[in-house]
């Protein structure tokens, strides 16, 4: 049974989110807990923002009217909803509750983010995914759900990686046929023999699973991504913790350049387990 973190503000963004989530992860036994964080001070930020800040009564019948509106989608025996109202640091309290409570997912609905670099710099959700041992499933306000068929998982080649990261990536990779896209985006001067050496080691954690190796020529590395998931008509992103070198590197990218994804595909972080 996975137990899935959805934080929400109660905006239409949020529920988009959520719709998305349930989507995703239909059929699967799910204990969904609502988590609404009403904040000390007002952020300026992608989740919260000060015209959705309401006190705790308003709070439980925003939940109320909220399960009304998916009945429908949550009226399956295989799906639990618990609600929770706490007050107090925003991206503190949604990590921390991950964590103590043994989440397997994080869901996180962003407005007005115009590509991959606004989702991580300067939000909450990043905030959230530095903070978090949890995976993190962003998705833009304008994003639709689509079953992911094919999935593209940036990632430096040259890293290692265990297996229990990448459990979220084999579970929805297996449970919709997806074909997965490893893409390294590299500038012109760097060497290519470690990743080549690496790759063979996902190899054999993606048994029994399409995939591809793809190594591109970029020095701008989300226009590189951007480029790559377009080209490929990619359904679903994935990108692998705070600590990976590709996550240290878009947060050193300068927001003025070339932007990724356009607010319309999910985004998914994982946690890196190897220390």
């Amino acid at each position: 049974m996975k137990r899935i973190l959805f934080a929400t503000d109660f905006s239409e963004n949020a529920e988009n989110a959520f719709r998305y989530a349930l989507a995703l992860f239909k059929e699967e036994e799910c204990i969904y807990t609502l988590l609404h964080v009403i904040p000390y001070i007002f952020p300026s930020d992608d989740l919260y923002d000060y015209s959705y800040t309401i006190n705790s009564k308003e709070a439980e019948s925003s939940f109320e009217l909220m399960l009304n509106k998916f009945e429908k989608d949550i009226s399956s025996k295989k799906i639990s909803i618990e609600t929770r109202i706490e007050i107090g640091d925003v991206e503190e309290l949604i990590a921390d509750f991950a964590d103590k409570n043994q989440m397997d997912l994080i869901v996180m609905g962003t407005k007005g983010a115009t590509g991959l670099k606004e989702i991580f710099i300067g939000s909450t959700t990043s905030s959230v995914v530095k903070e978090t041992h949890c995976p993190v499933l962003v998705i833009p306000e304008k994003s639709t759900y689509k079953s992911p068929k094919k999935i593209v998982f940036a990632v430096d080649f040259r890293r290692q990686i265990e297996e229990a990261a990448l459990q979220p990536l084999i579970y929805i990779a297996k449970k919709y046929k997806a074909e997965v896209l490893l893409l390294q985006v590299r500038g012109e001067e760097e060497e290519t023999v470690l990743e080549a050496v690496s790759g063979l080691r996902l190899n054999n954690h993606l048994e029994g699973i399409p995939h591809s190796y793809h190594i591109i020529h970029d020095n701008d590395i989300p226009n590189g991504i951007e480029r790559f998931v377009y080209e490929n008509n990619s359904e679903f992103i994935i990108l692998i913790s705070r600590h990976h070198p590709l996550i240290e590197r878009l947060f050193q990218e300068s927001v003025t350049e070339k932007l990724v994804l356009h607010s319309t595909l999910p985004l998914l972080v994982l946690e890196d387990h190897k220390k």
